[in-house]
């Protein structure tokens, strides 16, 4: 199955996505694949641990933007939420969101993965 199909059945707007890009197939997947450089770098899970608001803030709310604009919409409409409970300083309820999203970002990093590289 080719990437964008692949990740239609995950749960992304490929339409929305790509009107974004202007409907250049090449840069989206280009920016599919820097997002997800940008996720084997994460430290979200490491935030949780430390019990950090501030940089975990600052984190998910970049990784809600980015999928957004990529309209990865299951890890956009988590990491939102992720970040609205954060900043109401409701770290138990976010971390259950993040450990909830786990399996579905992993199926959709893995899905770019074997595709882009």
């Amino acid at each position: 199955m080719e990437l964008l199909e692949e990740l239609k059945t995950l749960g992304a707007d490929i339409d929305e996505g790509l009107e974004r890009m202007m409907g250049n197939v090449s840069l989206y997947e280009r920016m599919l694949g820097k997002f997800l450089d940008v996720m084997k770098d994460s430290t979200v899970a490491d935030g949780f641990e430390k019990e950090d608001y501030e940089a975990l803030i600052h984190e998910t709310h970049t990784i809600k933007g980015t999928t957004g604009n990529l309209s990865l919409t299951p890890l956009y409409e988590a990491y939102s939420e992720i970040v609205r409970l954060l900043r109401e300083e409701q770290m138990e309820q976010a971390k259950k969101i993040y450990e909830g999203v786990l399996p579905t970002e992993q199926n959709i990093l893995s899905c770019i993965e074997r595709h882009t590289k």
